[in-house]
């Protein structure tokens, strides 16, 4: 009687026709141990075995086993039935695109399905989410929609199945959160730690401090970062406290989380520190700006790594192409509050940036004051920054960085459309620059922006032109799983405008899946 998984059964059949059925008849490979039905195997009509049909319907038997997942275990008792699901099941069109979306895995596309199905309440329907479960296991990145779209099936086939129960924070707290806390594996508790305290911030906190003692290094670090879900001044002490931990990492964890808090301490005490560091030229005793003369802002870097200051985070050893003290300042001023600048100088921050341009550490300078503006969506300063960058002769789109990124939407994109206008940009470098608005584009922004795409594109920049640009289809293939579905049409025709009839494969494929998206939408809002 041939035993073990679906797996070793399929490759010991496989040996048995290799060998041949003739001089492998009786084998136990055949039949034993795959619950075939009886009579199976055998010439209609006479009852005689046939060993190649025999070997055939062991092969089907045990490839529907590993395709469900069915694992060689002792049973100790019966297996609990499937919770019942009230939620509905995805309509017969919705799930048709399901299947096929599922034919050639796209993850981008799957994990926009399972987000749409999640905000209208529905699920997979049961005879297909073991074929989603299996493919959303083996994902790197798992997608919490996913799994919350599978239903209560999901997690009852999850539990069975080893190879399919991957922990991610899910919507409802477990009843049994307390003592999963306690006794569940690393990867287990950060994402019960995700899912409390998306409910229950204070509830969270409460529980890494119940273990925090006995847990890891790596440990601590994890649930360190979860804190900036729901981050507040009450999560503040116990930070505080984390910045004189014995790791390294979980300081420098706690020091991350804690810059990212308005208003903390560490930000207050990184403020002070930038302050000491900005001074304002002198000439004859009185300030350079005297007499209409142009003020000058000579950064003033530390000569010394005081303890206090490796405790809130910053690192002796520099990172490459940058000296040591420069690297002192730099981590100082990207974790100091802005405003600390225009106090100094008594300038706005277009004037600071001007005042500071002439000094030897400007570049630094500039990259910290960016860092500092992204973490603080500070409007003005992101302003400032932009126009610094489009008024000098490099307008390279890595200038910018993600500045933008903190803004709300509507004015980040209205702040990228008013950036990438500027005529001096290529079609290639427009397109980069609008997609990375970094969320789904809304409707306007879309049609806009296509638009702008339209209008700019020269002659010198079509047909031939975009099939030399290797970038190009990467971010025409980013703008399709971005562009609003309204919008899919339009998309495709500035496309087509760009490289006439007869377009490369990939391009296709990136009409293809913003097509797919908008019928995908149109599914869901009937």
């Amino acid at each position: 009687m041939m035993r073990g998984s679906p797996k070793q059964r399929l490759d010991a059949l496989g040996g048995v026709a290799v060998m041949g059925t003739d001089r492998a008849a009786g084998s136990s490979a055949f039949g034993a141990g795959t619950g075939a039905s009886a009579g199976a195997g055998t010439s209609a009509g006479t009852g005689a075995v046939n060993p190649a049909r025999q070997l055939l319907d062991a092969a089907a038997i045990a490839g529907l086993q590993a395709r469900a997942g069915r694992k060689p275990v002792q049973a100790s008792g019966r297996v609990a039935v499937c919770p019942a699901d009230a939620k509905p099941v995805a309509s017969a069109a919705q799930m048709a695109t399901l299947e096929r979306l599922l034919a050639k895995p796209d993850a981008g596309l799957i994990e926009e399905w399972a987000g749409l199905a999640r905000a209208k309440g529905r699920r997979v329907a049961d005879g297909a989410v073991a074929g989603v479960l299996g493919w959303w296991a083996k994902q790197p990145q798992r997608s919490e929609d996913v799994f919350a779209v599978l239903g209560t099936c999901g997690a009852w086939l999850a539990s069975l199945n080893s190879e399919w129960r991957k922990p991610v924070a899910v919507a409802d707290v477990p009843p049994d959160a307390d003592e999963l806390w306690q006794t569940g594996k690393a990867a287990e508790r950060e994402a019960l730690l995700r899912t409390v305290r998306r409910v229950d911030a204070a509830g969270a906190l409460a529980m890494v401090e119940t273990t925090w003692k006995a847990d890891s290094a790596d440990e601590r670090r994890r649930f360190v970062d979860v804190l900036r879900v729901g981050l507040s001044a009450a999560d503040e002490p116990f930070l505080e406290k984390a910045l004189d931990d014995k790791s390294k990492l979980v300081r420098a964890a706690a020091a991350g989380v804690l810059c990212a808090l308005p208003g903390s301490a560490l930000r207050a005490r990184m403020t002070e520190r930038a302050r000491g560091m900005i001074q304002l030229e002198k000439k004859g005793g009185l300030l350079a700006r005297v007499m209409g003369g142009k003020v000058k802002i000579v950064l003033a870097l530390p000569t010394e790594l005081e303890k206090a200051w490796e405790r809130d985070g910053v690192e002796d050893v520099a990172v490459a192409g940058i000296g040591k003290r420069a690297w002192w300042m730099v981590q100082v001023v990207r974790a100091a509050d802005l405003r600390v600048w225009t106090e100094v100088t008594g300038l706005d921050p277009a004037g600071v940036l001007a005042a500071i341009a002439g000094d030897d550490y400007f570049s630094q300078a500039l990259q910290a004051i960016t860092e500092a503006a992204e973490t603080t969506a500070d409007e003005v300063w992101i302003r400032a920054l932009v126009a610094r960058v489009l008024a000098g002769k490099a307008r390279g789109v890595g200038l910018f960085g993600e500045v933008w990124r903190g803004l709300p939407q509507a004015k980040r994109e209205a702040l990228l459309l008013e950036i990438a206008s500027d005529k001096r940009y290529s079609t290639l470098e427009r397109w980069m620059l609008l997609s990375t608005v970094g969320a789904r584009w809304s409707a306007a922004y879309s049609v806009k922006a296509l638009r702008l795409i339209a209008s700019h594109a020269a002659a010198s920049d079509t047909a031939g032109r975009m099939s030399a640009d290797w970038q190009l289809p990467h971010l025409i293939g980013d703008a399709a799983m971005q562009v609003a579905p309204e919008a899919a049409e339009e998309f495709v025709r500035v496309v087509m405008a760009m490289y006439g009839e007869s377009p490369p494969g990939g391009i296709n494929k990136s009409m293809d899946q913003a097509r797919l998206r908008a019928e995908m939408h149109k599914e869901f809002e009937a």
